[in-house]
């Protein structure tokens, strides 16, 4: 498009608005001046400005500047980003099932889609990425967003995968599919002991509730459940539809589950359970997290609000902001924030408020705004603006320094490729455990690829150091403490060996059954869950938890 035609464009459109606008009130007057000053600015810019410009990039950073003072979930989705939003919406999309990330300069396959495209064509988790299609990736200036934006595409179309085993490199042919997120919204169910079923549900895509339902069905067909856990951590959420859907499962028909509120009428109505319930009397458990967000707070917030279940784990996200997506011209889309979602005490759980900032524009923490208290049915205290607080909550200590740095080195997950190259199968999930020997593989590996690290003790000590180096007295003590630390670091390899055991075999396990494999190994041992059994299981606990 030259120059003349985007001027003209931008008139017309800024005169269409401007006519639309000064028919209404004077805010609109308003909206209409400022359109019309923006498409002078512009059109200005792209006249006399002293080196060329992109006239796209450069709209699309208006865009992008205008959303910023708004939340991060309004956003304009460029066509290459169509099929993001296709994921977003329905929890699934076009690609091949594979998730990537940076290793330094390689691109490396971090997660296969059990039985996805990639998974039957035998692509593996630590392979590295080099070429899709005809495009080299490598190299720093590659995002993963962008080599994503290739590899997704029309379902049915293949795509050529340019995969490197060590030193042996070899393209592969991946025809496209519908992929479910995260291995499918029920990534494993069973029963906890004899009557307690567990249910773990990992999003909530277009067939959730389906999905939840038959997870139901199988468990209470191979005994009669005398409680119900339904795992919702780390669930970002998805579709609305399915939060009420899975709700009314367990509450009867004709309760109100949820209400949004919107600055419109088409964006404010309540939401109410539409059919009878499958059981409205099992006692019922539902596990959150830090990473329970928007529709895993929706079923965790109308299940506390109604008194129907408890609620156990850790405090959740706290989004209660309601998107909608709007198409645009030229095959682009509007993901825009339309409503705030309430539970049916009427408690709004949004943790951040992105309308009321302080005078330099930052957000103002939870811990500092004023919580408002509400009831549930039975009177029981809960607060909004803060994500849904746990019935029960249980504290996780917190991961050692050493561990953190061998994750963000990599060092974990390449000696699990490696190891997978050396092992074609390992015990059952429930049974494997990592070997002494093993281990001391693992001890060689870091020393050969001499690992170290840095505490944050260190950092300070260290900047501290440069800042009193002309102060001989103060730089003899940092200087004893800097000795002690490295003598400490030293041995945090032991000190911590159990919690670095237990992150390697777990890697492990996930390489050889996936993340159903890793929930079935680490389910006799979850202390979340073991907790929740224990609650359902003792009547008059959950009873007086539910009605105090």
């Amino acid at each position: 498009m030259n120059r003349k035609h985007l001027y003209l464009g931008a008139f017309l459109a800024t005169a269409a608005f401007s006519v639309g606008f000064y028919s209404g009130g004077e805010s609109l007057i308003k909206i209409g001046q400022q359109l019309e000053l923006f498409s002078e600015v512009y059109k200005e810019v792209n006249t006399v400005y002293a080196d060329e410009v992109d006239p796209t990039r450069l709209m699309r950073t208006s865009i992008d500047s205008m959303l910023d003072g708004l939340d991060p979930y309004t956003v304009f989705v460029g066509e290459s980003r169509i099929e993001d939003a296709k994921f977003i919406q329905t929890g699934r999309y076009s690609g091949v099932g594979i998730q990537l990330a940076r290793h330094g300069e390689n691109v490396i396959i971090t997660q296969v889609v059990q039985d996805g495209p990639a998974d039957k064509a035998g692509i593996q988790v630590g392979d590295e990425l080099i070429q899709v299609d005809q495009e080299v990736i490598t190299g720093p200036n590659w995002k993963i967003v962008d080599i994503d934006n290739l590899i997704q595409g029309e379902q049915g179309a293949s795509v050529q995968l340019t995969i490197q085993k060590d030193t042996i490199s070899q393209a592969v042919e991946v025809v496209r599919d519908y992929v479910a997120a995260l291995e499918g919204d029920v990534s494993y169910y069973s029963l906890v002991n004899e009557s307690v079923g567990y249910i773990k549900l990992d999003g909530f895509g277009g067939n959730a509730a389906r999905e939840v339902k038959q997870a139901y069905d199988a468990l209470n067909d191979s005994v009669e459940l005398s409680a119900l856990v339904l795992d919702l951590r780390g669930n970002l959420g998805g579709r609305v539809d399915q939060a009420i859907g899975i709700l009314n499962l367990f509450i009867p028909k004709g309760i109100n589950v949820l209400e949004m509120r919107g600055s419109t009428p088409q964006h404010t109505r309540s939401f109410t359970t539409p059919f009878e319930a499958v059981n409205k009397e099992i006692p019922l458990a539902v596990l959150i997290d830090e990473s329970s967000a928007s529709a895993s707070e929706i079923v965790a917030g109308a299940i506390q609000d109604l008194d129907r279940g408890v609620v156990v784990g850790e405090q959740s996200f706290g989004k209660g902001l309601v998107q909608n997506v709007r198409p645009l011209s030229y095959n682009t889309q509007f993901r825009i924030t339309v409503a705030k979602y309430y539970t049916p005490s009427g408690r709004c759980i949004q943790a951040i408020d992105y309308g009321n900032r302080r005078e330099d524009g930052s957000l103002i923490p939870t811990e500092e705004r004023q919580r408002n208290a509400f009831s549930t049915l039975s009177g029981r205290k809960v607060f909004d603006g803060a994500g849904i607080e746990p019935d029960f909550t249980l504290d996780f200590p917190l991961e050692p320094e050493i561990l953190a740095a061998l994750r963000e080195q990599h060092l974990i997950f390449d000696y699990v490729t490696n190891f997978s190259k050396n092992n074609d199968s390992i015990a059952e999930p429930q049974e494997f455990q990592l070997s002494d020997k093993a281990f001391k593989q693992f001890l060689s590996y870091l020393e050969q690829e001499s690992f170290s690290f840095h505490p944050k003790s260190e950092e300070k000590l260290e900047q501290l150091s440069t800042f009193i180096e002309e102060d001989p007295a103060l730089q003899t003590p940092v200087a004893e403490l800097l000795s002690r630390i490295e003598k400490a670091k030293s041995g945090d390899l032991k000190k911590h060996e159990a919690a670095i055991r237990k992150t390697i075999q777990k890697e492990i396990i996930r390489r050889y059954y996936y993340k159903s494999g890793l929930i079935q190994a680490s389910f006799a041992r979850d202390k979340v869950v073991l907790k929740a059994t224990e609650i359902l299981l003792d009547s008059n606990s959950y009873q007086s938890t539910l009605e105090q």
